[in-house]
């Protein structure tokens, strides 16, 4: 048996942004495998519908995980410009989801490593 880490939900807090906002995002992280899992690293992208990597976010991480258990991670908390990540102005306007991706450094070996992304429901960016 082994782990098998996915992301269960990501979540942002508004349906539309602005160039120049801050977005607040959490990921739920599962291990839904049939043995604990290792602390593993997650990340974050801005992404569409047909890229989910358009642009690199952070890198965030969870502790290890009992089987069918799971654990939270926020966008981290900018404390120099005192918000989350904010949107740069090189973003076109459009339409837009918070992508994650579970153990995105490969650390837990899975029983399967083929569902490990996620995205938030749609919002969008305007200029």
């Amino acid at each position: 048996p082994k782990p098998d880490l996915i992301v269960s939900s990501v979540t942002v807090v508004a349906s539309s942004y602005t160039v120049g906002d801050d977005i607040q995002a959490t990921a739920t992280i599962k291990n839904q495998g049939q043995k604990s899992a290792i602390n593993s690293k997650l990340k974050y992208y801005l992404g569409t519908s047909s890229n989910k990597i358009y642009k690199y976010i952070e890198e965030g991480g969870v502790g290890s995980l009992s089987v069918n258990t799971s654990a939270m991670d926020d966008i981290n908390w900018n404390v120099w410009s005192w918000s989350y990540w904010i949107i740069p102005s090189d973003v076109p306007a459009g339409t837009y989801q918070i992508w994650v991706k579970a153990d995105s450094s490969f650390d837990v070996s899975e029983s399967d490593e083929n569902n490990n992304w996620k995205s938030s429901s749609s919002f969008t960016i305007t200029k």
